[in-house]
């Protein structure tokens, strides 16, 4: 994935992908793609960068009235680079990326709707 935010206007993601076969294609060729099963089951699908963990408990941090808050989840693998959220979290959360030693509490800014 190049991008990391979904475009909330159009509903699309920039990625960069490896075509074996490019019969027809050219560099920046808009195109639509079918992730087949990828996001069955549902869930909130964030960065791996976004998780935290202690080795007991998961947890994301988003932003809530100016202030990061610590949001345990319930979270699952599924491709390097990609958790699926399945508990604990809304669909609509603003959750902070890449929170380095973020504390809750914390003030923060929303760079991007």
């Amino acid at each position: 994935m190049k991008s990391a935010v979904v475009d909330p206007a159009t509903r699309t993601v920039e990625v960069l992908a490896d075509v074996v076969s490019a019969d027809g294609l050219r560099p920046g060729t808009l195109v639509t793609v079918d992730f087949g099963r990828f996001a069955e089951g549902g869930g909130v699908f964030v960065p791996s960068t976004a998780l935290r963990t202690d080795g007991k408990t998961s947890w994301v941090y988003v932003i809530a009235n100016g202030k990061a808050e610590k949001r345990e989840v319930v979270a699952q693998q599924v491709h390097p680079g990609t958790v699926v959220v399945k508990q604990g979290l809304a669909a609509d959360a603003d959750v902070i990326v890449d929170p380095g030693s973020l504390e809750p509490g914390a003030a923060v800014v929303a760079l991007a709707d």
